[in-house]
């Protein structure tokens, strides 16, 4: 399962790439070519979408000329991310119980307070208490 996953999110990190690029392409086309209608896209209704900016967004950017992105790019970015998100959930290790108690139930105490992340042997201690002394 965990080669899986890992495939997964490989696979949805190539879809992520593929449309931005294929959004930079089409930005690049529009402003190459002003008079296209659509960048490579043959159907009608993708035309008519990708020409119609939506008004809440243009609103929101407060832009009159924006552009919102090819309906292709907005599938293969919902699906990129689907697919990158199966992967990560795939990939992750074993649940813990909310409830710590269950989880530190077998441990000692001793090991549970002696975590070697939070020892500091560096510290300013050592000066201060020269300083002190002299």
């Amino acid at each position: 399962m965990v080669f899986f996953g890992k495939l997964l999110i490989a696979v949805g990190t190539l879809l992520l790439v593929h449309a931005g690029y294929y959004s930079v392409q089409c930005t690049l086309l529009r402003f190459l070519f002003p008079t296209l209608s659509s960048c490579i896209s043959y159907r009608r209704f993708d035309a008519v979408n990708s020409i119609q900016p939506d008004e809440s967004y243009v609103k929101l950017t407060e832009t009159a000329d924006a552009q919102m992105p090819p309906f292709e790019v907005v599938v293969e970015l919902v699906a990129a991310f689907l697919v990158s998100l199966v992967g990560v959930l795939l990939t992750s290790g074993e649940i813990l119980p909310i409830r710590s108690n269950d989880a530190l139930h077998s441990r000692s105490l001793a090991t549970v307070i002696s975590s070697p992340d939070f020892h500091v042997f560096n510290h300013r201690g050592k000066a201060l208490h020269k300083r002190v002394m002299s």
